[in-house]
């Protein structure tokens, strides 16, 4: 595999109800020193003001599953407030098509 990563390993994109488009896009796990916690970057574009974090992880496969619950996170804030954010697709129109942490779910 290649260890070298650079730019964004994934992304996906949503909707609002009004028709916007809102992507989050993962960055490629990292570490900052050596030895150190794995790092993992994302971002969120399309809700007005552009969201860009970077969460910890004890290695690359938790820092990426942690980047992604906070990115749904982030979204599900988003509907609190209106905004009606979906996964493009989504037959119900309530998925976020990401892992939610236990303590967001409905």
């Amino acid at each position: 595999m290649n260890s070298n990563c650079n730019g964004p390993i994934a992304s996906r994109d949503y909707e609002t109800q009004f028709g916007d488009r809102v992507r989050v896009t993962l960055g490629c796990p990292y570490r900052e020193s050596e030895g150190g916690d794995f790092w993992c970057d994302y971002a969120i574009d399309g809700l007005g003001t552009s969201i860009s974090h970077k969460v910890a992880g004890i290695d690359g496969v938790q820092a990426i599953l942690l980047a992604m619950y906070s990115a749904a996170a982030h979204l599900v804030v988003a509907n609190e407030k209106g905004h009606g954010v979906s996964w493009v697709g989504s037959k119900t129109g309530d998925e976020l098509g990401l892992p939610i942490p236990g303590v967001l779910e409905r």
